[in-house]
């Protein structure tokens, strides 16, 4: 009898220890995101207008117009400089500018920002809260896109019926808010851009890799994604530190 007690609380212990560990895995959150000053993708800036004088001030007298004189009218006139190409703010600004240039340069918060539009273009606004935090590391050798999203309001009705096996798991062992980070080199092949083989997945602390998590869930061709280049506008790609670079050849 006292080996069965004794049992029984070992196993309460090692059971106990293991949903500690998992939990704390679990709820993490990254620097990024906690010491941020909102917890909104990204924040906006409310314009205060200046205080406004209103004393009567003098208007500005206009001087008089002084004659040209014979080295001013020599002087070739001097040319206004290119405009730099402002950055895309949505996918079809990336095709237009493909189209015009052929190639686009993406900084990191531009890729954020464009996977930040993608998601409202195509889900409504309520859907759209549930992501809380996004971030976007680019290096030659890879991409990292880290996430904070509320579990609560994945709009799980619109996902595939074998990720709502995934809601399941992941509803009953996170918090409400979880980081997840999607870490890969991103490929071209048979027309398809999709992800290598050795991408993983972070979830909180505990990471997996593409494989690994299509053993699991039974998500056997959903994982990695792929998406038709005819969808993209792009046929190649290229990174760099800091930099993504998208050509149409």
């Amino acid at each position: 009898m006292k080996k069965i007690i004794i049992g029984i609380v070992i196993a309460l212990m090692v059971g106990g220890g293991i949903y500690w560990y998992l939990t704390n895995q679990f709820h993490y959150l990254p620097d990024w995101y906690r010491t941020s000053s909102s917890s909104e993708p990204h924040g906006t800036v409310e314009n205060i207008p200046a205080e406004i004088d209103e004393r009567q001030t003098p208007e500005p007298q206009t001087p008089p117009p002084q004659p040209e004189s014979p080295s001013q009218r020599n002087k070739p006139i001097a040319k206004s400089p290119k405009k730099t190409p402002q950055p895309p703010q949505s996918p079809e600004e990336v095709v237009q500018q493909l189209h015009k240039n052929q190639q686009v340069q993406l900084t990191e918060t531009e890729v954020t920002e464009l996977i930040l539009a993608t998601v409202h273009e195509h889900l409504t606004e309520e859907q759209a809260a549930f992501v809380k935090g996004l971030r976007t590391d680019i290096h030659p050798d890879k991409v990292d896109v880290e996430m904070v999203v509320n579990v609560k309001k994945i709009p799980w009705e619109l996902l595939p019926s074998q990720y709502r096996f995934v809601k399941e798991y992941i509803t009953r062992t996170s918090p409400n808010n979880l980081y997840l980070k999607l870490s890969g080199t991103p490929l071209i092949t048979n027309q398809y851009l999709t992800l290598a083989e050795d991408a993983t997945v972070t979830i909180g602390k505990v990471k997996y890799s593409l494989n690994t998590l299509q053993s699991f869930f039974g998500l056997k061709g959903l994982l990695p994604p792929k998406i038709a280049l005819n969808r993209v506008g792009f046929s190649s790609l290229e990174l760099q530190e800091d930099r993504l670079i998208l050509k149409k050849e």
